[in-house]
């Protein structure tokens, strides 16, 4: 689980990254980054809505972690692994723009 809660942080720090140097507002939460992501067309805001729920795992991985369902996280794995790569996709658009 480790590595999940590192591709969600590190996701996360990226959005801190591209929300700073575009001197956007600062979100108010992780869910907030991908949000703000999406509400400013770096992001689809569809795609948004669905990867933010990732800020919500990063919040359960690191504060209730003995408390961690592993068919969820199995589940997670199975089914939504490929949003990082989506993400990724639109991070490096957004870079390559720049």
């Amino acid at each position: 689980m480790s590595n999940l809660q590192l591709a969600i942080e590190s996701a996360l720090d990226i959005g801190e990254v591209i929300i700073s140097f575009e001197n956007l507002e600062k979100p108010e939460d992780y869910r907030s980054i991908i949000i703000t992501l999406g509400k400013e067309g770096i992001i689809p805001e569809k795609f948004a809505r669905r990867f933010s729920e990732a800020a919500k795992l990063r919040n359960i991985l690191v504060h209730m972690y003995t408390e961690v369902d592993p068919a969820m996280i199995s589940q997670i794995l199975e089914n939504n692994l490929d949003d990082f790569d989506e993400y990724a996709r639109y991070i490096a658009r957004y870079v390559d723009k720049m």
